[in-house]
């Protein structure tokens, strides 16, 4: 699921790889800063759901820029959802 997203993402920003590469580090260093009681897979996942839309919307009206950034932190949530589902599972 995610390379659909960053591949989208990639339209706008410019850097399908690069985007991918530190969202996921990212992620992983966010997740692994955390207890495993407070991490809430469900809460990145509504969250890169949000920004999708967002970015559809911003979309659809021109604005490619709030796009970008939209896409950028759908691309942010859904590594972060990954991250903290791999950290729960075990």
């Amino acid at each position: 699921m995610s390379r659909v997203i960053v591949t989208g993402a990639a339209g706008y920003i410019g850097g399908q790889k690069v985007l991918n590469e530190a969202a996921e580090a990212f992620a992983k260093d966010a997740i692994n800063s955390q207890k495993i009681k407070s991490i809430k897979p469900l809460q990145y996942t509504q969250a890169s759901a949000r920004a999708g839309k967002a970015a559809a919307k911003a979309s659809g009206s021109g604005d490619t820029k709030t796009a970008a950034s939209e896409k950028r932190n759908q691309v942010l949530n859904t590594h972060l959802a990954i991250a903290a589902n791999a950290a729960r599972d075990g």
